[in-house]
């Protein structure tokens, strides 16, 4: 892991700084994975784990520092905090230890499960089923995109989008292209050579990246004005349903 030096900061207190946080984090881990044991216990327990189909995810990573942002889930759309967790378990353990050698995103989650029980997958699903009755085949490859949610003051104001400033990014093939549009900036990364994104290609200026960048900066808007449908305001009335909601998830304390 590559930590980035931050004005006003020495080496030595990013490093520990960033290590604090790396063991706090390992602990959620652990602690996570002790849970998941208690529930597939249950499951096994009850007579019904060689029945289910389980799947354990997560909704990101976390950044600890590696690019310079702020220990933080939301600011950036690196792979330190864009990759996240999705592990399997097929009836009676088929396919146990096999790893899916492709592009998976949150949004093949829906139809990878519908598929595996043989139910079509509704329109307006822009996601794709990992074919799980033969993961040795593999799956065609994929182009999955990714936004920020931060940070939120003063650039959620625009009509089309709420995120639409923020940090977004497109992954196709082996190349990842960031745009930051309230930072005027835009990375590509060939995350074949460099899957730590130490690298980026856009200041070398070399000419075989420029329809690269050009091609994948247009998917990336495409997509990111696309939204539909567009949020919505709050309802108020659900507002003592929702913390409740959050309570219980322990965003709420």
């Amino acid at each position: 892991r590559v930590l980035k030096r931050r004005e006003g900061m020495s080496d030595e207190e990013i490093e520990r700084y960033a290590l604090c946080y790396e063991l706090r984090y390992r602990a959620e881990i652990a602690y996570t994975d002790h849970e998941i044991g208690r529930l597939f216990d249950d499951l096994r327990a009850r007579g019904v784990l060689n029945e289910a189909l389980v799947i354990v995810t997560s909704d990101h990573g976390e950044s600890l520092w590696e690019h310079g942002e702020e220990v933080d889930h939301g600011y950036g759309v690196y792979d330190s905090t864009m990759r996240a967790v999705c592990a399997m378990r097929l009836p009676d353990g088929e396919w146990g230890g096999a790893q899916v050698n492709g592009l998976v995103a949150s949004i093949d989650v829906l139809p990878t499960i519908l598929g595996f029980l043989g139910i079509p997958t509704p329109g307006g699903v822009d996601g794709e089923a990992v074919p799980l009755a033969d993961l040795g085949a593999g799956f065609p490859e994929r182009t999955r995109f990714g936004q920020a949610t931060k940070p939120r003051k003063g650039l959620d104001d625009d009509p089309r989008w709420t995120n639409i400033v923020k940090a977004g990014c497109i992954r196709s093939g082996r190349f990842k292209l960031i745009e930051t549009p309230y930072r005027r900036s835009v990375e590509l990364y060939d995350l074949a050579a460099d899957p730590h994104e130490n690298d980026d290609l856009v200041p070398g200026a070399d000419p075989v990246y420029g329809p690269v960048v050009s091609g994948l900066r247009a998917e990336l808007r495409n997509w990111t004005t696309s939204a539909d449908p567009l949020p919505s305001s709050f309802e108020s009335s659900q507002r003592d349903e929702t913390i409740e909601r959050l309570r219980s998830l322990g965003y709420v304390n």
